[in-house]
C-alpha cells in the first residue's frame, strides 16, 4: 500500500505494489512546482535586497548632498552682545573641525542675528561662542561691507536683524539689515558746528531749526535810559532730500551777548542752519537790543528786531512800534522752487526802554505754528503757539527795580535789556543759543 512523504506529499509505493507511471509523473509535477516556487521566491528576495541596497545608497547620497547644502542655509543665531566687539552665542553654526580649541566656521556659512547693546560707533568684529561645543570660541573676525571695507558708525542699528556670511577669513554684511529704517533723531542744543553722516536707508530728513536770540542793550546813566531787549530767533521747518552716507553740516547759532557798554548795543544772535549739498537751510538770529545812547538819542534803547528766514538783523534795528514775529512767505520772495523749505516764522521783537531806567523785555522765539511774541515793557515775550510740541524759548525779562536783566530761554529767546538796579546800572542779558533737530 502506497504512502505520502511528510513535506511535499510525494507518493511512495510499497515494495509489493506494481510500478505505476502516473504516480511517478504526479511526483515529478510536484517537484517541478516546488522548484519553480523556490526559484521565484529567490528572485524576489534578491530583487528586494537590491532595491533596499539602492534605496540606502540613494538616502546616503541625499544626506551627503544635504550636509553640503547645509553650509548655505541661513540660520538664526540669536542676539549679539557688545557695541563694536560683538560676541554671539549659538549652536547652529557649522564648523570645519569641532575638535580644535578655536573652531573655524565653514566657509560659505551664514546666519542671521539681532544687533543689541547699541548701534555701532565704528568698525565691528565678531566672536562666535559655540554652545554645542562646550562654549568654545572662535577667533575674532572683522565684519566688512560688500566692498570689503570696515563698517562705519551707524551701519548696525540697535534692535535690527542682520545677515553675515563667512568667506574663510572675515564675515560680510549682507544687504542693509531688515530693510526697515529705524526711526531716529539727532538734536543739537549748543552753539557750534557739527557733522552728521546720513544713515543707511534714509532718503529724507525733517529739520526743525531755531536761530539764536539777541542780547539785551545796556542802561545809560547819562540819560537815565534802559537798554532795549534782544529779539527772538526765527524758526524754519525744512524737508531735506539726502542720500545714505552723505555728510550734513549743522551749525547752531550762538546767543548774542548782552551789552555792558553804553556805547554799544547787544550783539545779534547767530543764525542756525543745515547745509546739504551746498544748500543752506537757515533760521535767522534775533537782533541785539540798543543801549541807552547807542545810535544817537533818537534810537537809544530800541529793542532788537526779530530774526526771520535767512536773515539776522544788525542792531540797532527795531522801532518804538515793536511787533510779534510773522510768517515768512517763500513764494513772495522768489523761492517757489525751493519746495523743501516748508514754513518759517520770525522771532518777536525786543521791547524798547519803558520807564526811564527800566530795561526792555527780550522777544520770544518762533514756534512751529506762529511767530514769537514781542517783549512788552520789561516783560519778556512768550514763544509762539505751537502745534507739534516744537516751540522756541521765551524772552528774558528786562532789568526792573531790584532785579537784573534775565537771559533769554533756549532755544532762541532774546535777552532782557539792562537798567538801573539797586542804585547801580546793569548791562543787558545774553540771548539764548539756537537749536537744530533732525528727524528721520
Amino acid at each position: 500500500m502506497s504512502t505520502d512523504t511528510a513535506n511535499y506529499g510525494f507518493t511512495k509505493d510499497n515494495e509489493d505494489d506494481f510500478y505505476n507511471v502516473n504516480v511517478v509523473n504526479a511526483n515529478l509535477d510536484k517537484i517541478d512546482t516546488e522548484m519553480k516556487r523556490i526559484e521565484d521566491e529567490s528572485k524576489s528576495f534578491n530583487e528586494q535586497v537590491t532595491d533596499n541596497t539602492n534605496a540606502i545608497a540613494n538616502a546616503n547620497t541625499k544626506l551627503d548632498t544635504h550636509i553640503k547644502d547645509d553650509v548655505g542655509h541661513v540660520r538664526y543665531a540669536g542676539t549679539s552682545t557688545g557695541t563694536n566687539a560683538m560676541t554671539i552665542a549659538t549652536d547652529v553654526i557649522p564648523v570645519e573641525n569641532p575638535n580644535v580649541a578655536n573652531p573655524v566656521p565653514k566657509t560659505g556659512s551664514s546666519f542671521k542675528f539681532i544687533k543689541s547693546d547699541g548701534t555701532n560707533t565704528g568698525a565691528v568684529t565678531v566672536i562666535l561662542k559655540y554652545t554645542n561645543l562646550g562654549n568654545k570660541i572662535s577667533a575674532s573676525y572683522q565684519v566688512l561691507d560688500s566692498q570689503a571695507k570696515p563698517l562705519n558708525a551707524g551701519d548696525l542699528t540697535n534692535g535690527v536683524p542682520y545677515t553675515l556670511v563667512f568667506n574663510g577669513s572675515a564675515f560680510f554684511l549682507q544687504g542693509s539689515g531688515s530693510g526697515v529704517v529705524t526711526r531716529n533723531n539727532a538734536r543739537y542744543n549748543t552753539a557750534g558746528t557739527y557733522e552728521l553722516t546720513v544713515p543707511k536707508g534714509v532718503s529724507k530728513i525733517t529739520a526743525y531749526i531755531f536761530g539764536a536770540g539777541g542780547g539785551g542793550g545796556c542802561y545809560s546813566a547819562a540819560i537815565n535810559r534802559g537798554g532795549g531787549g534782544g529779539a527772538g530767533g526765527a524758526y524754519l521747518l525744512a524737508s531735506i532730500n539726502v542720500t545714505p552716507g552723505q555728510k550734513l553740516t549743522i551749525v547752531v547759532g550762538k546767543g548774542g551777548s548782552g551789552s555792558g557798554d553804553v556805547s554799544q548795543p547787544g550783539l545779534s544772535g547767530g543764525y542756525s542752519y543745515v547745509r546739504s549739498n551746498g544748500v543752506d537751510f537757515i533760521a535767522g538770529g534775533g537782533g541785539g537790543g540798543g543801549s541807552g545812547n547807542s545810535g544817537g538819542s533818537n534810537l537809544s534803547g530800541l529793542g532788537g528786531e526779530g530774526g526771520v528766514y535767512n536773515k539776522t538783523y544788525v542792531p540797532p534795528g527795531g522801532s518804538y512800534d515793536n511787533k510779534d514775529g510773522t510768517l515768512y512767505s517763500f513764494a513772495a520772495n522768489g523761492l517757489t522752487n525751493l519746495s523743501e523749505r516748508l514754513v518759517s516764522f520770525g522771532g518777536g521783537d525786543g521791547a524798547y526802554f519803558t520807564n526811564s531806567s527800566d530795561g526792555g523785555g527780550g522777544g520770544g522765539a518762533a514756534s512751529d505754528l506762529s511767530g514769537g511774541k514781542k517783549g512788552s515793557f520789561s516783560y519778556g515775550g512768550a514763544y509762539g503757539p505751537y502745534a507739534t510740541n516744537i516751540y522756541g524759548g521765551p524772552g528774558g525779562a528786562g532789568a526792573l527795580y531790584s532785579a537784573s536783566a534775565k537771559p533769554g530761554n533756549a532755544p532762541g529767546g532774546g535777552g532782557g535789556g539792562g537798567g538801573y538796579v539797586n542804585n547801580g546800572y546793569v548791562g543787558g542779558a545774553n540771548g539764548a543759543d539756537g537749536r537744530v533737530m533732525l528727524y528721520w
